[in-house]
């Protein structure tokens, strides 16, 4: 499973090192939420959300934000992430 391996690179490098799309994946995954799902609750679509995911496109800080304060889903927080990376 695609989580598994962001696990991986987590305990390897540190989870600062995780880009957001990775975030946002293995946090649907873990809820067992669909693309479809969290992008709907995100106000964004599958193809936008898949694209983030695999690195292919940079969230703005609003779609970062809704997409991991989206009801029901959980993910690392930009703001967090970005201030556990310049300590």
């Amino acid at each position: 499973m695609c989580w598994s391996r962001t696990c991986e690179r987590a305990n390897a490098m540190g989870s600062a090192e995780i880009s957001i799309g990775e975030r946002i994946r293995f946090h649907r995954t873990a809820s067992k939420k669909t693309q479809a799902v969290v992008a709907g609750l995100a106000g964004m679509s599958e193809d936008y959300l898949g694209q983030i995911e695999r690195g292919l496109r940079t969230p703005t800080i609003d779609k970062a934000v809704s997409t991991c304060s989206a009801p029901g889903f959980r993910a690392a927080a930009p703001a967090a992430a970005a201030t556990s990376r310049s300590r």
